[in-house]
């Protein structure tokens, strides 16, 4: 593969566990699903979060050892609890979300020196609170707006008050077809047309890239000369569920960001990677020849 165009990612975030009916704990959270997946393609993400000094804490902390990941940027607060999510999924393997407020993960302190030339990542649900708010927007005004935000609306927890303060600061950003009218609404657009919401949210916000996915219509990239690149989804051969498919997506693109890809090979990639995930119980795996296979396809 190329040469990294980019130092370090920092992933900035919740981590927490998905706590599904059958009284199974599985580890998650959009960006450390992320930094998961990053870690098992041979990056070395920096996850930046908080967790509880509780039990669950400790297996935050045990995962990312057995992992090899960088837990230099975890903090462990005592007054605090691990971040919970109960799972409830339908027919389809569709999942609904219960998540608990006031968590560990809201209250992430902030790299003192963050190494220029890197990228940030964030999403949405990490940043509910205000002290994330802050802490992040200081981090990307240092990485000079190096920043890919996946946003992933989690009722309650947004308004398009937090819309408009966490889509700063930043050059690529993913969005799902249901998440598209809400935001380019709370950005200022009343329309209900597509391509208006698109290319009025690449122009808004001076994006370097907008990720759209759309689900069983696959998905498109649209660079900031208006050009669209898409491809239609990859079917799942054995299909688990659809926990942590876009995070998955969003993890290849940032790959493909570090490794400088184009958008056809990046989207291409990123699609194949997804349907795969949607073959796992839960977002993550705990096998590093389930991310060599992938990297040999690639390379072949």
């Amino acid at each position: 593969m190329n040469e990294n165009k980019y130092k370090d990612i920092y992933i900035y975030g919740e981590v927490l566990f998905d706590c599904f009916s059958d009284k199974k704990e599985i580890l998650g959270g959009a960006p450390f699903n992320v930094a998961w997946n990053l870690q098992g393609f041979g990056l070395k993400p920096k996850m930046i979060t908080s967790i509880g000094k509780d039990d669950l804490g400790t297996k935050v902390l045990n995962a990312m050892q057995k992992w090899g990941m960088d837990k230099s940027h975890v903090n462990i607060l005592e007054n605090k609890k691990t971040g919970l999510v109960n799972v409830v999924l339908d027919d389809n393997g569709i999942p609904e979300y219960s998540i608990e407020d006031d968590s560990a993960y809201d209250y992430i302190n902030s790299l003192k020196t963050p190494n220029k030339d890197s990228i940030i990542y964030h999403g949405s649900l990490g940043l509910r609170k205000e002290h994330n708010q802050k802490v992040c927007n200081e981090l990307k005004k240092q990485l000079d707006s190096n920043c890919f935000v996946d946003i992933n609306l989690r009722a309650p927890f947004w308004n398009d008050t937090l819309l408009k303060e966490i889509l700063n600061k930043l050059k690529w950003l993913k969005i799902n077809d249901e998440e598209l009218p809400l935001v380019s609404k709370a950005l200022g657009l009343n329309s209900e047309n597509e391509n208006e919401q698109l290319e009025f949210i690449l122009d808004k916000l001076n994006l370097e890239l907008l990720i759209l996915t759309k689900g069983s219509q696959g998905a498109l990239l649209i660079n900031k000369n208006k050009k669209t690149t898409q491809m239609d989804i990859v079917p799942v051969t054995k299909m688990a569920d659809t926990v942590g498919a876009g995070d998955a997506f969003s993890s290849v693109v940032i790959l493909g960001l570090v490794k400088a890809w184009d958008s056809a090979l990046t989207i291409k990639r990123a699609m194949g990677f997804a349907s795969k995930v949607c073959s796992l119980n839960g977002a993550i795996v705990n096998d590093k020849e389930f991310y060599n296979s992938v990297l040999k396809e690639w390379e072949s």
